[in-house]
């Protein structure tokens, strides 16, 4: 079965609330997943504009071909993707985001517009799931809506916190930090 049905079905046997938890599980390939504020505020969002085209089209056929729902599947296979190997080189973005951030990781999805970013520790295998871009930041080189320069202004302004043990704090303090 592939991905994009998976988490139809999830979306189709669910019904999402601004409130309710991530659909996917806090634990994967020996990783602990938490995400930051940020990054829920964005999934949130997502499923939300998921479930209104669920219930607009009935029809899974239709409802699968629809992007915000090939996104939100893509997102989800790329969080699975990054507890195989977050260390993988596919994950470094070099100095994109700025050279004091060379410690983030960012997995690319949805025909390389679309950038997830996260840091891990390989010691005590956690992963936290930063940010994830939107429509009005699609990667596009040089514009002031990159989703590099976006995150990398986040990051200067401390939210997500560049600091591991800071990152990690505010995702515990949220409430709603696991996935």
């Amino acid at each position: 079965m592939n991905w994009l049905m998976v988490s139809t079905s999830i979306l189709m046997m669910k019904s999402a609330t601004k409130t309710e938890k991530m659909d996917f599980p806090t634990w994967l390939n020996g990783w602990t997943i938490y995400a930051h504020p940020c990054f829920i505020d964005q999934y949130n969002a997502l499923v939300a504009r998921v479930e209104d085209l669920k219930h607009r089209f009935p029809d899974p056929i239709v409802f699968q071909k629809k992007k915000e729902t090939k996104v939100l599947a893509h997102l989800l296979k790329s969080i699975a993707n990054i507890t195989h190997e977050p260390r993988a080189s596919v994950y470094r973005p070099g100095d994109s985001i700025g050279k004091a951030y060379t410690d983030w990781s960012r997995a690319k999805f949805g025909g390389g517009r679309y950038r997830l970013f996260f840091r891990y520790s390989l010691e005590s295998k956690i992963i936290v799931i930063a940010w994830v871009n939107d429509e009005g930041s699609l990667r596009t080189c040089g514009s002031k809506t990159d989703a590099y320069k976006i995150f990398g202004k986040m990051l200067d302004e401390g939210n997500p916190p560049d600091d591991w043990l800071s990152l990690l704090q505010a995702c515990q303090n949220d409430g709603k930090e696991h996935l």
